[in-house]
């Protein structure tokens, strides 16, 4: 019965023990198990980071991009009014001049004619005079 006792004892203690080692498999299992999805959850983070701020960076250079081209299609457009605008003054100053030169050469044949009129009168009125003597 001695011996019975002793095996019995044995023997429980290494189902204990397997037991014991069988939990502690499974325990480290799980958690290496737990520690590698973790690891999988932030360099999935890390790189949907690096995404998110990829795009934001293509986003902010894209906008950026549109902004610049409206300026400088807005810069175009006023330079051409600026253009426009200026051609039309000179065009303008132009005819103005030219409406100015016409009416001193107007005021200058006037002039002329009233000079010449009145060097015309002036000698019939020194022939008219010069003929009663």
């Amino acid at each position: 019965q001695k011996a019975a006792s002793i095996l019995q004892c044995a023997a429980r203690f290494m189902l204990i023990r397997i037991h014991h080692e069988v939990e502690c498999f499974a325990a480290t299992e799980i958690e290496r198990v737990g520690r590698g999805f973790l690891a999988k959850l932030r360099v999935r983070r890390v790189v949907e980071s690096e995404y998110v701020a990829a795009a934001l960076i293509q986003q902010t250079w894209r906008c950026y991009r549109a902004k610049m081209d409206k300026v400088t299609s807005a810069v175009t457009i006023q330079s051409f009014i600026r253009g426009l605008l200026a051609k039309a003054m000179l065009e303008k100053l132009a005819k103005e001049k030219m409406a100015a030169e016409a009416e001193r050469k107007r005021i200058k044949r006037q002039q002329a004619m009233a000079k010449h009129f009145a060097s015309i009168k002036k000698a019939q009125h020194e022939n008219l005079s010069n003929a009663s003597f």
